[in-house]
């Protein structure tokens, strides 16, 4: 299946400090766990889980606007199991909204 392009649209999510102390620790014993609630088709709903953040840029100078990226497991609604994913994603720490763009591997 392709992915490229597929975007989830996150609805909450965790704070700044919760993504950059998951960004820090994302190869660490102590893994920081951390969910994102997204827009659902109730039909064909996506599941998420397993996100490990690996990089984290300033997309503007608020200090709010965030690009992340990372790898997560996904199980879209084609599949019948997660499988791991690549992704980019744009995140407003203010609002707590944004979105994830999967990525092929």
């Amino acid at each position: 299946m392709n992915t490229k392009g597929m975007v989830l649209q996150i609805s909450d999510g965790p704070s700044k400090d919760r993504l950059f102390d998951a960004c820090k620790y994302a190869y660490g014993k102590n893994v920081i766990e951390i969910n994102f609630r997204f827009q659902q088709n109730a039909e064909n709903p996506v599941g998420v889980k397993n996100i490990k953040i690996t990089t984290i840029q300033h997309e503007d100078g608020s200090g709010y606007s965030l690009n992340f990226s990372g790898f997560m497991d996904a199980k879209l609604p084609e599949r019948e199991c997660f499988l791991p994913y690549r992704f980019l994603a744009y995140y407003d720490a203010r609002t707590r909204k944004g979105y994830i763009r999967l990525i092929d591997n």
